[in-house]
């Protein structure tokens, strides 16, 4: 005889994704699914994208639903399969892949608070015996995008790298204002200011500048790398 597993129903323009959670959660999570799908959902088309939305929405209202959402989430899309692989298969462009990526990480920090890992599935990369594995960090390469690329990272992962983000960046605005290198930054180097407020963003002139790219491309490069080690962990 089949269990009976109380579920919720998100339809919303011709999607519908339902979602498992437990009976204690039913009431508040129809509540929730109900002023759901009356809130502003600018760019779903896709069910996985109506579903991820729904977890990063109840993130910050039911912490319970939220990881409910997140857990059958999960079990529906990623199935012995990481995220980034799932949205690549998706065939979704780069604005739904982004939208995907941060609403399904809306959760780490509930996630971490409860001492719960992020559900992580075994990779080729860290599987494999008898390989010895090096990171190699790039030069400046004359990329004027590097600050974009930063903020691209902060918009999807800030749960696992915000913290990290901080520090960082109030470590070399202090550092910039040493009177021995202050010359060097006539327009200081305020890069946490630059990520969450692009309008204040200096020229591109000043960016590539060695004084300003060197330190904030390798700061790039390790965003990189605690995006690898907190999703891969």
């Amino acid at each position: 005889m089949e269990t009976y597993a109380p579920r919720l129903l998100i339809e919303y323009n011709q999607l519908q994704v339902e979602i498992i959670v437990s009976c204690a959660q039913l009431l508040a999570g129809k509540a929730l699914a109900r002023a759901f799908v009356k809130h502003p959902l600018d760019g779903v088309t896709t069910e996985i994208a109506l579903f991820a939305r729904f977890i990063q929405f109840t993130s910050t209202r039911d912490a319970d639903i939220a990881l409910a959402a997140f857990n059958h989430f999960n079990k529906v899309f990623c199935a012995g399969t990481d995220i980034h692989v799932v949205v690549a298969e998706q065939g979704l462009d780069f604005i739904q892949t982004q939208g995907v990526l941060r609403d399904y990480f809306s959760v780490a920090e509930i996630l971490a608070a409860r001492n719960e890992p992020l559900p992580t599935v075994p990779t080729a990369l860290f599987a494999a015996t008898g390989i010895k594995r090096i990171a190699q960090f790039g030069g400046q390469a004359g990329s004027k995008n590097y600050i974009e690329e930063a903020r691209w990272l902060l918009d999807i992962y800030r749960p696992l790298i915000g913290d990290f983000v901080s520090r960082v960046a109030e470590f070399l605005k202090r550092e910039a204002q040493d009177p021995n290198v202050a010359s060097a930054y006539p327009q200081g180097l305020d890069l946490l200011r630059w990520l969450t407020e692009p309008e204040s963003t200096p020229s591109s002139k000043y960016l590539l500048t060695a004084a300003i790219s060197l330190p904030i491309v390798g700061f790039v490069q390790l965003l990189h790398v605690l995006v690898l080690f907190k999703t891969l962990q």
